[in-house]
């Protein structure tokens, strides 16, 4: 059952402390060759890891969260020692890093470098009244279903165990999340009736049926 919120470096920080490992002292080449992973890569629409260097450290930030440092671990890789995770860079011919992979928990996360913006797919606004027949339950599995649910204006969906979380209309049967990279598309029958919803995320594609 895909997990919406990403694993993403502070949710265990304070609670799961990494083994210590020791890292050789950098040359002053190796702290020039830091400025070629330098820069922003994108989670999801409104979940973005900034990567900088602070002297001969490199740092990273993820949206809302404090700066904490990594450290060289190979050929383009990185661990962190506030908690059992590594970063892998993506580099391209010119040896200029294009995306980060987050490797936690057994889990690999992939963000894109982008430049300006965070990329966020186009909003549109969907009457209450046209949400609302797509408001209910939503069942994955016996123990996994998903709630659709609306306050006013906003629309939220909560799976069972996890928070809840606002999702933005594409279009009237198709929604998205800030916080993590996936998309919801909604189902219906011959009478326009909601039969069921697709969640896509991480490349897979899950399908949940509307309960009565």
């Amino acid at each position: 059952m895909a997990r919406y919120m990403l694993l993403l470096l502070l949710a265990l920080m304070t609670t799961q402390q990494a083994p210590p490992k020791s890292a050789a002292a950098p040359t002053a080449d190796d702290v020039a060759a830091l400025d070629r992973y330098v820069g922003r890569y994108q989670f999801a629409p409104a979940v973005i890891m900034t990567v900088s260097r602070d002297g001969e450290h490199l740092m990273v930030q993820l949206t809302g969260q404090p700066k904490v440092e990594i450290i060289p671990d190979g050929d383009n890789e990185f661990f962190l020692q506030v908690i059992d995770a590594q970063i892998t860079f993506e580099m391209n011919d010119k040896d200029r890093a294009t995306a980060l992979v987050l490797h936690q928990l057994g889990r690999d996360q992939r963000a894109a470098r982008i430049e300006g913006e965070p990329v966020v797919p186009k909003e549109v606004t969907v009457a209450p009244g046209v949400f609302d027949r797509l408001a209910g339950q939503y069942e994955f599995a016996p123990s996994a279903v998903i709630t659709i649910s609306r306050e006013g204006a906003h629309f939220y969906e909560q799976l069972t165990g996890q928070g809840r979380f606002e999702i933005f209309a594409t279009s009237e049967r198709e929604y998205f999340l800030k916080v993590v990279d996936a998309q919801i598309t909604f189902e219906v029958d011959s009478q326009m009736r909601t039969t069921s919803l697709v969640l896509r995320q991480g490349g897979r594609e899950i399908r949940a049926t509307k309960l009565p």
